[in-house]
């Protein structure tokens, strides 16, 4: 399972390099919902947690 989440978070990553995950997504949930980097989000937690 992890090697299907890893393969979701590879690039491009779309929280710029100075914001932390978290805050992004936060602030910017409604519009990432119908995107692709939603998943990437999805799927950077579920790592986060595994780990």
């Amino acid at each position: 399972m992890r090697t299907v989440f890893a393969g979701v978070t590879q690039p491009p990553n779309p929280v710029p390099p100075v914001e932390d995950p978290q805050t992004y997504f936060n602030r910017n949930c409604q519009q990432l919902a119908p995107t692709r980097a939603y998943l990437w989000f999805q799927s950077h937690m579920s790592l986060t947690v595994l780990r």
